[in-house]
């Protein structure tokens, strides 16, 4: 029986001499290259160097070892293809079984600001790419193996032929298929960081390209290879190719994965220590181009470290048919690759601040666990954000921050003196830039430009008679559109898998704060509630004997928009354009009003909270809520209504003197 070949070249060698003693123990050859080969001959595997099967050693300094007829017909050659088994033998090569392969870290490399271009290329495979892809494409015949998570399980394969041992992998076949699809994740989230980096270096100057001699012109190629002959309809294979998403994710390497995010965050540090463009445009430069029609929607996942724990795997599929949409269309400018829960709260940050997105006022969100645990508006950014944080600075520790308006050198000051994960606005002057830039972990991320994306067309809530919007730039319109669409999905409902199945809803409509008086025709086209700075807001009514006064329902309208970002149940408290308390997530809606209650409490010396609004994303089924409000000083209280109880509740906001509205809209999050 002829020896069967390994080829194990690693740049993460991780667990490789343990899996190569496992391969020699069952019989197999093993050809390394490099330091790969040298760590095999130190840890004691008999290995032998590529240049034994090539016939030729390696060339350029190693940038020429497996790219040669030995190694690539070794590997695509099919064995039930008499005619590829009989080419093999009269070129005098053998079969290669195995391949076991990851790449160079191209994304440390240029991650370091200092990056040239010559040594972003020199740290790019070429040759691993190359194997691994034929090896995935021919994984019928080849183990193609890029993770080192998956050596003892293919070693225990190979011992007996079988992957019963694999959870959901019924056959050897489907094994295969799971493993060669992680491969061409691999592969592809690889070209495209290479892609993004070199599309960056566009917005430097040309200089160091231009001085290169111009290389002298390649012989033709060879005619490809058009044969089809041995292709095979398997239903392992469609099956494996089902789940492959989630096979692909389970690479747990960080230095093996990597995002499109991930490559326009290296493109961007790569570019501060070059001459800089001129940031003073509305949104700071993305080191890429907008990526093309159709890039961000091919439903290939981008594999992620790991999903919302360690030990889950996890990927995020872009969706959308105009180009890209929501979160796949934001451009990462500085800090570490996304994460599964990075994914979740920029969701929620931008969801929450979506209902101010046409307010004429910077606002800022900030976000806990999808959740938000502060929101204001103020006269400047700085200003909304530190109000904002203050609502409860022990949630704000970790969080993800949205603004609606550019980042400037104040906010980011405030932004520098504390831990926060991401922070996501239209864009960044170049002195916020230079103030956060010492912080490597932050994630910074900027909002398409003006068509780049898709969801920047005019909205039907915007404030188009209103003068401040009139004077507004296209730049700055487009980035309040695409923040208004954050809870409209790009399929236009929302989905969610369940035990057995799937709930599609489509999406709650948003109640927008407009600000003080806004609409067409400012105060005088308030309603009988006097509410006229929320969209929707004609269908409010007034239920009890005191109306609120201007200021009340200013906040009442404010109030409203931020509840319908909060985790049900959900009450806000809000003062002055400022959440002064937030209680949300609670299985009961007069223990939420109560952590509201003592969340401002804690952050204001005054125990009692007077001319506090309250909102309730759903109706007050009981009294109880109410009193704790009125104890607490709450002046005005906005809900849905249509409870049962109504008129008890109204009765008690009489007793208490609160200003009360019913919307006549529930908005539940769970």
């Amino acid at each position: 029986m002829t020896r069967r070949r390994a080829l194990v070249s690693v740049s993460d060698k991780a667990g490789v001499a343990e899996f190569a003693k496992r391969l020699t123990g069952l019989g197999w050859q093993v050809l390394s290259t490099g330091g790969t080969a040298r760590l095999l001959a130190e840890a004691g595997v008999a290995v032998a160097e590529v240049e034994t099967a090539t016939g030729h050693p390696e060339m350029m300094e190693g940038r020429v070892k497996t790219l040669h007829p030995a190694i690539h017909a070794g590997v695509l050659a099919r064995r039930d293809v008499p005619a590829d088994m009989a080419a093999l033998k009269a070129h005098g090569y053998a079969p290669i079984d195995l391949v076991a392969v990851n790449l160079y870290p191209f994304r440390e490399t240029v991650a370091d600001p200092r990056a040239t271009i010559e040594t972003a290329m020199d740290s790019l495979d070429v040759g691993g790419p190359a194997m691994l892809r034929a090896a995935a494409k021919n994984h019928r015949h080849v183990w193609i193996v890029t993770d080192p998570s998956d050596y003892e399980t293919v070693a225990a394969a190979l011992a007996g032929e079988t992957v019963s041992a694999v959870p959901g992998a019924e056959t050897p076949c489907a094994f295969r298929c799971r493993l060669a699809a992680k491969a061409f994740a691999l592969s592809s989230a690889y070209d495209r960081a290479a892609a993004d980096f070199l599309a960056g270096r566009r917005a430097r100057d040309d200089s160091d390209l231009a001085a290169a001699p111009p290389a002298p012109p390649a012989p033709p190629a060879p005619p490809a290879d058009v044969s089809r002959s041995g292709a095979r309809d398997d239903s392992d294979l469609a099956a494996a190719l089902r789940g492959a998403h989630v096979g692909a994710a389970e690479n747990q390497s960080s230095a093996r994965h990597w995002a499109v995010a991930e490559g326009r965050a290296y493109a961007a540090r790569a570019l501060e220590a070059a001459p800089a463009p001129d940031r003073s445009s509305p949104r700071a430069p993305n080191a890429a181009e907008p990526a093309p029609s159709g890039a961000a929607q091919t439903g290939v996942p981008r594999p992620l470290r790991y999903g919302e724990n360690p030990g889950q795997t996890a990927s995020f599929l872009p969706q959308g048919d105009g180009g890209p949409a929501g979160l796949a269309a934001l451009q990462q400018l500085q800090g570490k690759a996304l994460s599964y829960n990075n994914f979740l709260d920029l969701d929620g940050a931008l969801r929450a601040l979506a209902p101010f997105a046409f307010c004429p006022r910077p606002a800022v969100a900030v976000v806990k666990h999808t959740s938000p645990c502060g929101l204001a508006a103020a006269e400047t950014l700085a200003q909304a954000f530190a109000r904002a944080r203050r609502t409860d600075p022990v949630s704000a520790f970790g969080s993800v921050v949205a603004a609606n308006r550019p980042v400037d050198a104040a906010t980011a000051a405030e932004l520098a003196s504390m831990f926060v994960e991401c922070v996501v606005a239209p864009s960044y002057s170049p002195a916020a830039l230079e103030a956060l830039a010492h912080k490597k972990s932050l994630r910074l991320l900027a909002f398409p430009g003006a068509g780049e994306a898709a969801g920047q067309g005019p909205h039907s809530s915007e404030p188009a008679d209103a003068a401040w919007w009139r004077e507004t730039g296209g730049a700055a319109r487009a980035a309040a559109r695409f923040l208004a669409r954050a809870a409209e999905h790009p399929e236009g409902e929302e989905r969610r898998s369940v035990y057995g199945g799937a709930l599609v809803q489509s999406a709650a409509p948003l109640p927008f704060y407009l600000g003080a008086g806004a609409g067409a025709g400012g105060p005088a086209a308030r309603d009988s509630a006097g509410c006229g700075s929320a969209s929707g807001s004609r269908a409010w009514r007034v239920v009890t004997r005191r109306k609120p006064s201007e200021a009340e329902a200013d906040d009442l309208a404010f109030a409203w928009a931020v509840v319908a970002g909060v985790k049900s149940n959900a009450v806000v408290l809000v003062r002055d354009g400022t959440t002064v308390g937030v209680g949300g997530g609670l299985a009961s809606r007069v223990d939420a009003a109560r952590l509201a209650v003592r969340k401002a409490r804690e952050t204001r010396e005054e125990d009692r909270l007077a001319g506090v609004c309250m909102a309730s994303d759903a109706f007050l089924p009981f009294r109880d809520g109410l009193d704790e409000a009125a104890e607490a000083g709450v002046g005005a209280v906005v809900q849905p209504g249509g409870s049962v109880r109504d008129q008890e509740v109204v009765d008690a906001a009489d007793e208490h003197g609160i200003a009360m509205v019913f919307t006549g809209q529930r908005l539940f999050r769970h």
